[in-house]
């Protein structure tokens, strides 16, 4: 916004006689559009944004939030005048409200950010070209893709309506611009594109459409969601590694998967209802439930295993006390030799089952190859990694 200095009594006369001739002029009190004259006059709308901040972007009410700088300008003949008839003055202050605005309506606005409340002071030039400024807080409906997050990229895109441009139509010409240099963008989200581009529309004729691509930083959820839950995942085979007659294999897998519900929660939070393709983010977590799931199974049968094994040594226990009785009761030779074959039966049939310790040494290397496989495959095969810097 410029400001006329004024510096003497003189100066402020002609300040006041420009101000009450602008004023006092028809094209001001009647509000008429600069291209509605007497003949055709071809008159341009210049709309340039500056994208100072993206603040956020809703993923579950698919909207960003952003705030702009709003430059919007025009050219109306009928506001000119000669510099040398008002002491030199080239350019003046006046209200918004007293001239014809342009009215701008957000497209794919959310909530109060359908229509745009311009400045409400411009600034006119000699030469009748008329420019604002503003600054708003946008709110607008955006597509957000979830597959590749926290590493994901978004484009979201708006449309400016001039609804009241007058006939024969204005044209409209604009530009898009990052404020670096003026604000540092810091937060979640930073541009890495934009385009300003004319559409055309039925109903509303030609209107620009500003077009934002941003990126994800990701720092905070690689280390708050991405490593620990491959951390988690990779705890989970080395349950095969607690021997089975402590009793605490399950109890160590209740834990993993109690800290697996903890990571459903954080996920779901932020992830949109409506999705159409499955988040690499969450093939990781149900890989990690599917692999608890199997390593509770696995450990049962570990566990089933070992109960046998403690089964069959008390069962091999009874048989010497009773042997030992029969020699010391003088027993019959073949009733000793029966028994002799019964006990070499039981032994040879413990020796051809595979142990719990050789269970829990095989599902060790099945789970822990097959999850680095998987890991290989999801961060190094997938393009889930491949935007990240």
């Amino acid at each position: 916004l410029l400001i006329q200095p004024i510096s003497s009594e003189q100066d402020l006369n002609d300040y006041s006689r420009l101000r009450r001739d602008i004023l006092n002029r028809s094209t001001v009190l009647d509000k008429v559009p600069p291209n509605f004259s007497g003949f055709y006059i071809k008159t341009r709308l210049d709309i340039n944004v500056y994208i100072m901040d993206i603040l956020n972007i809703d993923e579950v009410g698919q909207i960003m939030n952003c705030i702009i700088l709003l430059s919007v300008s025009w050219r109306d003949s009928n506001l000119q005048w000669n510099p040398e008839d008002f002491g030199g003055l080239n350019f003046t202050n006046i209200d918004s409200s007293s001239v014809w605005l342009p009215h701008l309506v957000v497209s794919l606005g959310a909530k109060d950010s359908l229509y745009l409340q311009l400045a409400d002071v411009l600034t006119l030039d000699f030469d009748g070209l008329l420019h604002l400024i503003s600054h708003h807080y946008l709110s607008f409906r955006c597509h957000v893709d979830f597959t590749k997050y926290p590493f994901d990229t978004q484009t979201c895109g708006f449309g400016l309506y001039p609804m009241n441009l007058p006939h024969p139509p204005m044209g409209i010409k604009g530009d898009i611009f990052e404020s670096n240099g003026i604000f540092d963008l810091t937060g979640e989200w930073q541009v890495v594109n934009h385009s300003f581009s004319m559409h055309k529309n039925v109903k509303y004729g030609d209107f620009p459409r500003v077009d934002l691509t941003v990126k994800r930083r990701s720092v905070y959820y690689v280390i708050v969601l991405i490593f620990p839950m491959v951390l988690t995942s990779l705890l989970v085979p080395l349950v095969f590694l607690i021997p089975a007659e402590t009793g605490e294999k399950m109890s160590y897998l209740v834990a993993i998967l109690t800290s697996t519900a903890i990571f459903i929660t954080l996920i779901s939070e932020v992830m949109p209802r409506g999705l159409s393709t499955i988040p690499y983010l969450a093939i990781l977590l149900f890989e990690v439930l599917v692999e608890g799931l199997c390593a509770i199974l696995a450990s049962l049968l570990v566990l089933h295993r070992y109960v046998e094994e403690q089964e069959t040594k008390k069962s091999n226990a009874t048989h010497e006390i009773a042997q030992d009785e029969s020699k010391f009761k003088k027993l019959s030779k073949k009733v000793h030799q029966e028994s002799e074959l019964l006990a070499s039966e039981i032994s040879s049939h413990t020796a051809s089952r595979i142990t719990s310790q050789v269970l829990d040494t095989i599902f060790l290397a099945c789970f822990g190859f097959g999850h680095v496989m998987f890991l290989l495959g999801l961060f190094g095969l997938s393009d889930w990694l491949q935007n990240v810097e």
